[in-house]
C-alpha cells in the first residue's frame, strides 16, 4: 500500500468523509492504529507514515567490525568452500552469534560467494497447460499415464 493511498484516506478521515472504523478496513488495520497514524500526519505529514527505519541500518545489525573480520577469515583461509564448514569450524570456535544465512549474505555482498540458480527437472516443470502431480511412484511428473486423483 502506498503512502500516498495512505494519505489519501487519512485526509478523508481528517475531513469527515471517513470513520476510523472505515479507514481501518480500507487499509487493513485497527481502528487503533488509524488513531495513531492521525496523530502522526496531523504532526509530519506524509513523512509521518514513513516507516522511521527506512534509509538506515536496522537496529538488530551485526557491527561492521564482526561482518568484516568474518568475511576476511573466509577469504583467506575458506574461500571456495562450504559456508557450512566455515560456520562450524571458524564462526562456532570464536562464540560468535551468526547464522549460515547471514554469513552466505556478507560473502555474495563481499563477491566471496556467487549465487547459482537450482536447476528445474524437465519432469517437474511440466509444459504449459499439463498438469504437474505425484505420481504412483512418488515422483513429481507431467507426463505419465497414472491416474491424478
Amino acid at each position: 500500500m502506498t503512502i500516498a493511498y495512505q494519505t489519501e484516506v487519512l485526509e478523508r478521515v481528517l475531513n469527515g468523509v471517513l470513520s476510523y472504523k472505515e479507514a481501518a478496513v480500507i487499509l487493513g488495520c485497527s481502528t487503533r492504529t488509524i488513531g495513531r497514524r492521525v496523530i502522526r500526519f496531523k504532526a509530519r505529514g506524509a513523512d509521518g507514515l514513513v516507516h522511521g527505519l527506512k534509509g538506515r541500518r536496522s537496529n538488530r545489525a551485526k557491527p561492521t567490525i564482526i561482518k568484516d573480520e568474518v568475511v576476511g577469515l573466509y577469504r583467506e583461509c575458506y574461500r571456495g568452500r562450504a559456508i557450512s564448514m566455515f560456520v562450524r569450524d571458524v564462526v562456532d570456535s570464536k562464540g560468535l552469534d551468526l547464522s549460515r544465512e547471514t554469513i552466505r549474505k556478507w560473502l555474495i555482498e563481499a563477491g566471496l560467494w556467487e549465487v547459482t540458480p537450482r536447476s528445474v527437472d524437465e519432469n517437474v516443470r511440466g509444459r504449459i497447460g499439463e498438469e504437474v502431480h505425484a505420481c504412483a511412484s512418488g515422483n513429481l511428473c507431467a507426463n505419465c499415464l497414472c491416474k491424478v486423483s
